[in-house]
């Protein structure tokens, strides 16, 4: 991505900053919003896409993934599925619902998202799929304008000593 401009602070006071970034790539052009809190370690970030890439029969479709480096070289992702915790190798983009995680020395770093179920680790690096363009059956499959947003949550010991479990469905549905 390229920056399309400074980084603005948007929001600024004693319980959390806002800082937002405008970006494009391609014909698409991102504004991300990241939120630091004082009270958590928590990292919000909304992403603003008017995506106006396209796939074709002759190149791969355009894709677009966040992606986070842990030390350690991690070799599993814990995933949220349906009714259960598994652990995925590393290696391919395996399905999770609220939550991954993956072990860092001292702990670990979840990723909760609201609705972007792909995601992927390799060499230390976790992914979460956002957009795609394929090209069949539907060739747009994916141009337009999505909000995409997710958190990041560095913390000690397991996703169980953390309480991922409660704190993925917590972001995901959120008390009114």
């Amino acid at each position: 991505l390229k920056p399309a401009g400074p980084a603005t602070v948007v929001q600024e006071g004693p319980e959390s900053i806002s800082v937002q970034c405008v970006y494009t790539w391609g014909r698409s052009t991102f504004r991300l919003l990241t939120t630091l809190h004082a009270d958590t370690p928590r990292i919000d970030c909304k992403l603003h896409v008017e995506w106006l890439e396209r796939g074709g029969g002759d190149q791969a479709g355009p894709m677009l993934r966040a992606h986070w480096s842990v030390a350690g070289n991690p070799r599993k992702l814990r995933c949220d599925v349906p009714f259960a915790v598994v652990d995925r190798k590393a290696g391919h983009e395996v399905p999770a619902q609220k939550w991954v995680d993956v072990a860092a020395p001292g702990g670990g770093l979840a990723i909760l998202n609201r609705g972007q179920y792909g995601h992927s680790l390799e060499g230390g690096v976790v992914r979460m799929t956002l957009l795609r363009s394929a090209y069949d059956p539907d060739i747009l499959p994916d141009v337009g304008i999505h909000d995409i947003e997710w958190a990041i949550l560095p913390h000690a010991g397991d996703a169980f000593d953390a309480d991922l479990p409660r704190l993925g469905m917590s972001y995901n549905v959120p008390p009114e």
